[in-house]
């Protein structure tokens, strides 16, 4: 996925992944539903998420009719904030998807 914020550009297919895990259980009124997010570092040192998940999720989105559905988005976000994401990720031992990576 490729996108550009605020003149940056973010794209998957050059930048190196740094981890990935299944997100939080949230509650809705269809059950359980959970969310997919990896960290990734530009090769010039930004950082950013790229998440997917149901509608009911932060990834979900609005559609011109108003209906929510899944969907996949690239957040930029601080160094900070990714120290903090790796972090996290090394506490989540019953994620079998978490690991960090390179």
């Amino acid at each position: 996925m490729r996108k550009t914020i605020n003149g940056r550009r973010y794209d998957t297919r050059t930048a190196t992944m740094r981890g990935i895990r299944l997100c939080g259980e949230v509650l809705s009124g269809n059950g359980r539903t959970r969310f997919i997010e990896s960290l990734w570092q530009t090769p010039r040192g930004h950082w950013f998420l790229h998440g997917t998940g149901q509608a009911d999720t932060l990834y979900g989105r609005w559609t011109p009719d108003g209906e929510r559905i899944a969907g996949k988005a690239i957040r930029p976000v601080t160094p900070e904030v990714a120290e903090r994401w790796l972090d996290e990720l090394a506490q989540t031992p019953g994620d079998p998807l978490a690991k960090r990576t390179q």
